[in-house]
C-alpha cells in the first residue's frame, strides 16, 4: 500500500480566477484615483488590463459598480469615463448604454440627482458619441427651461446649475457661440439659508448670485478653466512600451485637430462577437487570447478589426421632452426646494473659495452630494472628503496640513471638507438623502459622526479646523438664530463625549460673568445640561475648572426621614408594625364606607398631585419601570389627575435636576392621553425652561402646539427682546416645514396607494387569464385519453409467450417477402417492354430472391 498523502484540510481554497478578477475590477473602479502606495498610472493600466480580460458574462456586475461609483462619488465621473475610453469596445458600448438609459429615466422622472451625475458622465464620453448634438440639444434646452418663468424658481436655478457644471465636461469645440450667449439669462432672485443673519461678511450669497458670478468666470475663460484634475494616464507613459488594452485611444487621440474624432456607426458586429464569447466561455484560454491587450498604434485611424459601435441606441430622447418634476416631492406641489447655499466659516484666513467663484460651486455641489448619498457609510464618506484634492487641479489646494502662512493663494483641503459639512448641518431646512420623492431627512446625528471620524482619521489636521470653527461660533453667537445655537450645543456635546470631554474651557470664563439670558452663557449651560445627558454628572464635573462646576450638580437622593435620628419612635415604630391582613383590611373597608372622607378625596386635588409623585417614586429606576406603572395604573390616573397643567409640573418638580429625564416621563402620559400636547408646551413656555436646550427640544417636536402658543412666548429680562424674535421665527419655520412635510406624506401615500391598488388588478387579471390557460390545457388532456384505447388492441398481437406460435411467424415472416417480391416483379415486367415486344425478367428480383432463400435456409438450421 501506498503512503497516505498528507493533506491540509485547514489550507483555503483557491479562488476562481475570473471572480478574482472581476472583484478586483469593481474594487478597482471604486477606487480610481484615490492614493495608494503605487502612482495612481500604474494602478489605472492594472485596472484596464483586467477590464480588457474579463468576461463579457461579468460586464453586468462591473457595469452596477460603475452606476453606483457615478451616482455616490460624482467626483470621479472625469477619471471612470477616461478608463471607460480606453477599454475595450463591448464594456464602452454597454457604458455608453448604461448612461443612456439612466439619463432618460432621470430626464422622464425628474430626478434631477440622477439627471446631473450621468449627464455629466455622458458628456464626458462625448468623443464616442456619434450625435452629439443631442447632447448640445440637451443642454440648450435645459438653459431654455431655466429662463423660463413660467417654472418653478428652485427647477430653474437646478437646471441652470446642472448645465453649468456639465459644460466643463464637454470638449469646447461642441459648445457653440449660441450655447455660450444662452448662458447670460436671467436667474429668479431667492432667499439666503443661512444660520447668520446680522454677521454680513459671513452670509453667503444667494445662489442665483453665486451662479451667475460662476457662469461668468466660465465665459471670461472662454471655457478653458482648469478645474478637473489632469487624465490618468498620459502620452510620456504611453510611449513606454507599455501595453494598453485594444481600442484604448488617448486623450490627444481624439481631438479634432490631428484626426476626426471616431464616430459610432451601425453595425452587427458587436451582436456576434458577443454570442461568440458567450458561447466559447467555456473555454477560457480561447477568451484570454481574444482580448489579450496590444501595442497601441501610431495613427489614430480605427482599425478595420475594431468594433464599431451603433449610435441608433445611443440617440438621446429630444429635448422637447423633458420633464420638470419638483425635487423632495411630487409634481402636485409646484414647488422645489431650493438648495443650501453653504456656509462661510473661514472668511478671515480665505482658506476655501469665495462663494461666488465657479470652484466653490463645483466643490459644494459634489461635496454634498457625496456626504447625502453615501450616507450609509460615514467612515468611507470621511475618507472621500480628505483625498478630495486628487480629483482637481494640483494648483487648486495646498498640501494636507499646510499652515495658514504657506498657502501661496491656495486652499486647505481641511477647511474645504469641513465647510461642506456644516453647510449642511447648519442648514434650516431639512436635508434629504437625494432628489427623489422617496428619499427620507438625513438626521443631525450623521454630520455629528462624520466630524467624529474625521477627527479620528486625522486629528492633527481637523482638530485645530474644529476649534476654529467652534470659536468663531461662540464669538458672533449674539449674531446668529436661536436655531444655530442649539444646532451646535448638541454636535459639540457629542464631539466632545468622544474625546473625554476635553476642551480649553478656561477660553470662556469670562462669558459665566454675563446675565444668565446671554446668548453665550445659555449655551455654556446648554452644553454642559448634554455632557451630562451623554456621559454622568462625576464624569464630566473631573475634567471642569472649578468655576464651570456649579452648573453641574448630583441629582439628590432619596430622603429616609424616618431613619434619621429626630424622627421620634413612635413614628417609626408605627412604619415598621406588622398587622394581620384581616385588621389592613378592616381599616380600608372602614374607609370606604365612611361618605366624609369619600367626599373629601372627590372634592381634593391632593390625591391627584399624591398619585402622580408616587408613579414617579416607583418608575425612577427606569424609564421601562415608569412606562411599567402608568400603564397598570392607568384608569386610576385618568379618574383622579385629571388636570393636564398638575401633572406636568408634578413630574418636572421630582425630575427637577434632569428635566429632560421629566420630559420623557410627561410623553409617556400623553401616549395614554393623561396629557395634552398643547397644555405641555403651554407649561413649557410659561416656565424656566423655555431659554434652554430642553425647551426648544419640547418646541421642535410639537412645531404645530408651539405655533398655536407664539403669542404666549415672553421671555423678560435684558435678552428677553432678543430671544422672543429668534425663538417666534424658529418656530414660525418649523411649522411650515411640518406642515409641508404632512401634505406630502399624505400625496405620497395617495400614489402608493393608487400603485398598490393597480399593481394589485394587474395580479387579478394576470391570474384570472392563468386560470383560463389551465381549464384549456385541462380540457385539452381530458379530450385525448378517450382516443388512445382504439389504439391500444393494435399493439396486443406483440405478446407472444409460446414457441409454437414464433415458428409460425417466421414462415410468416418468410412468405410475405416473396409475395412482396413477386408483386415488384409483376410490376417490372408490366412496365418493361423490350424492342421486339418480348418481356424481359428483371435481374434485381432474382437477386432478392436468392438473398430471401438463403436466408430461409439458415433459419430452418437454426
Amino acid at each position: 500500500m501506498g503512503k497516505r498523502k498528507n493533506t491540509n484540510y485547514n489550507q483555503p481554497r483557491r479562488e476562481n480566477p475570473i471572480v478574482a478578477r472581476t472583484g478586483r475590477v469593481r474594487r478597482g473602479l471604486a477606487q480610481v484615483g484615490e492614493p495608494s502606495h503605487l502612482p495612481r498610472q500604474v494602478v489605472a493600466r492594472g485596472l484596464l488590463q483586467d477590464l480588457s480580460e474579463s468576461l463579457p458574462e461579468q460586464f453586468s456586475q462591473i457595469l452596477q459598480t460603475l452606476k453606483a461609483v457615478i451616482y455616490e462619488q460624482p467626483h470621479k465621473i472625469q477619471f471612470l469615463a477616461e478608463i471607460c475610453l480606453r477599454s475595450r469596445d463591448e464594456f464602452l458600448f454597454l457604458a455608453l448604454e448604461m448612461a443612456h438609459h439612466e439619463t432618460c429615466a432621470a430626464l422622464l422622472a425628474g430626478d434631477y440627482g440622477k439627471l446631473k451625475c450621468f449627464f455629466r458622465f455622458l458628456c464626458a464620453l462625448s468623443p464616442r458619441i456619434a450625435n452629439t448634438d443631442v447632447l448640445v440639444g440637451t443642454l440648450s434646452k435645459m438653459l431654455e427651461l431655466s429662463a423660463d418663468e413660467q417654472q418653478p424658481t428652485g427647477a430653474r436655478l437646478i437646471l441652470y446649475k446642472i448645465a453649468l457644471i456639465s459644460s466643463i465636461y464637454l470638449p469646447n469645440e461642441l459648445l457653440t457661440d449660441e450655447i455660450k450667449q444662452e448662458f447670460n439669462c436671467e436667474l429668479p432672485k431667492c432667499d439666503v439659508d443661512a444660520g447668520f443673519t446680522d454677521l454680513d461678511s459671513n452670509v453667503p450669497k444667494s445662489l442665483d448670485v453665486q451662479l451667475k458670478s460662476a457662469a461668468k468666470e466660465l465665459i471670461d475663460c472662454d471655457w478653458n478653466c482648469k478645474l478637473l484634475s489632469d487624465a490618468l494616464l498620459t502620452d510620456d507613459l504611453d510611449k513606454k512600451g507599455s501595453k494598453q488594452p485594444q481600442s484604448s485611444t488617448n486623450k490627444e487621440e481624439t481631438k479634432p485637430e490631428e484626426e476626426p474624432k471616431e464616430e459610432l456607426k451601425e453595425s452587427e458586429e458587436p451582436k456576434e462577437s458577443e454570442t461568440k464569447e458567450s458561447t466559447d466561455s467555456a473555454e477560457p484560454q480561447e477568451s484570454a487570447e481574444s482580448v489579450e491587450p496590444k501595442e497601441p498604434s501610431e495613427s489614430s485611424e480605427p482599425k478595420e478589426d475594431q468594433m464599431d459601435l451603433d449610435a441608433d441606441t445611443l440617440l438621446l430622447p429630444p429635448p422637447d421632452n423633458f420633464n420638470i418634476r419638483s425635487i423632495h416631492f411630487p409634481e402636485e406641489l409646484n414647488q422645489v426646494a431650493i438648495e443650501s447655499t453653504g456656509v462661510k466659516l473661514f472668511t478671515e484666513n480665505k482658506t476655501t473659495p469665495p462663494d461666488d467663484s465657479l470652484a466653490h460651486v463645483v466643490l459644494t455641489d459634489v461635496l454634498t452630494d457625496n456626504i447625502k448619498r453615501m450616507d450609509f457609510n460615514r467612515r468611507e464618506v470621511t475618507r472621500q472628503l480628505m483625498v478630495i484634492d486628487m480629483f482637481f487641479n494640483d494648483d487648486l489646494f495646498a498640501p494636507p496640513g499646510a499652515p495658514l502662512d504657506a498657502l501661496e493663494n491656495k486652499y486647505k483641503i481641511e477647511d474645504v471638507a469641513l465647510e461642506a459639512v456644516f453647510g449642511l448641518l447648519l442648514s434650516l431646512e431639512p436635508v434629504t438623502s437625494g432628489t427623489s420623492g422617496d428619499d427620507y431627512y438625513l438626521p443631525k446625528v450623521y454630520f455629528h459622526s462624520l466630524l467624529i471620524e474625521a477627527c479620528v482619521l486625522a486629528p492633527q489636521d481637523i482638530a485645530p479646523v474644529l476649534g476654529r470653527t467652534l470659536r468663531f461660533i461662540f464669538n458672533n453667537l449674539e449674531k446668529c438664530c436661536a436655531e444655530t445655537a442649539f444646532v451646535v450645543i448638541d454636535w459639540f456635546a457629542h464631539h466632545v463625549s468622544n474625546f473625554a470631554f476635553t476642551w480649553k474651557w478656561n477660553e470662556w470664563t469670562s462669558a459665566l460673568e454675563l446675565d444668565d439670558l446671554h446668548p453665550k452663557k445659555v449655551f455654556i449651560k446648554g452644553l454642559l445640561e448634554k455632557q451630562v445627558r451623554l456621559s454622568y454628572p462625576q464624569r464630566v464635573r473631573d475634567v471642569l475648572p472649578q468655576e464651570f462646576k456649579q452648573f453641574v450638580t448630583d441629582p439628590p437622593e432619596p430622603s429616609l426621614a424616618y431613619l434619621s435620628e429626630p424622627a421620634s419612635e413612635s413614628d417609626s415604630a408605627g412604619t415598621k408594625a406588622v398587622y394581620d391582613p384581616e385588621t389592613v383590611n378592616g381599616f380600608l373597608e372602614s374607609l370606604k364606607d365612611d361618605k366624609d372622607v369619600s367626599a373629601t378625596l372627590d372634592s381634593c386635588e391632593t390625591p391627584g398631585r399624591l398619585l402622580i409623585a408616587s408613579l414617579c417614586q416607583l418608575g425612577s429606576r427606569s424609564l421601562t419601570h415608569s412606562a411599567s406603572y402608568i400603564t397598570r395604573f392607568e384608569k386610576l390616573v385618568l379618574k383622579y389627575a385629571t388636570n393636564d397643567t398638575e401633572i406636568c409640573e408634578t413630574v418636572l418638580e421630582f425630575w427637577n435636576h434632569t428635566p429632560w429625564v421629566g420630559g420623557l416621563i410627561v410623553q409617556q402620559f400623553i401616549d395614554i392621553r393623561a396629557v395634552k400636547p398643547q397644555t405641555y408646551v403651554d407649561f413649557i413656555i410659561s416656565s424656566r425652561h423655555m431659554p434652554s436646550s430642553y425647551g426648544f427640544e419640547v418646541l421642535c417636536k410639537y412645531p404645530g402646539e408651539a405655533f398655536a402658543s407664539l403669542e404666549k412666548i415672553n421671555v423678560s429680562g435684558e435678552f428677553g427682546e432678543w430671544w422672543n424674535s429668534r425663538l417666534k421665527a424658529s418656530i414660525i419655520r418649523k411649522n411650515s416645514q411640518y406642515i409641508q412635510q404632512k401634505e406630502n406624506e399624505e400625496i405620497l401615500k395617495k400614489k402608493r396607494d393608487l400603485e398598490l391598488e393597480e399593481s394589485e388588478r394587474k395580479r387579478e387579471e394576470e391570474a384570472a387569464a392563468r386560470k383560463l390557460e389551465e381549464e384549456e390545457a385541462s380540457k385539452n388532456t381530458t379530450e385525448e385519453p378517450k382516443e388512445e384505447p382504439k389504439e391500444e388492441p393494435k399493439e396486443e398481437p406483440k405478446e407472444e409467450p409460446k414457441e409454437e406460435p414464433k415458428e409460425e411467424s417466421k414462415d410468416q415472416s418468410m412468405e410475405k417477402p416473396s409475395e412482396e417480391i413477386t408483386e415488384e416483379s409483376k410490376q417490372n415486367v408490366a412496365t418493361s417492354n423490350s424492342a421486339d415486344g418480348t418481356v424481359e425478367e428483371n435481374p434485381d428480383t432474382e437477386m432478392k430472391d436468392a438473398d430471401h432463400s438463403s436466408s430461409a435456409d439458415k433459419a430452418d438450421e437454426n
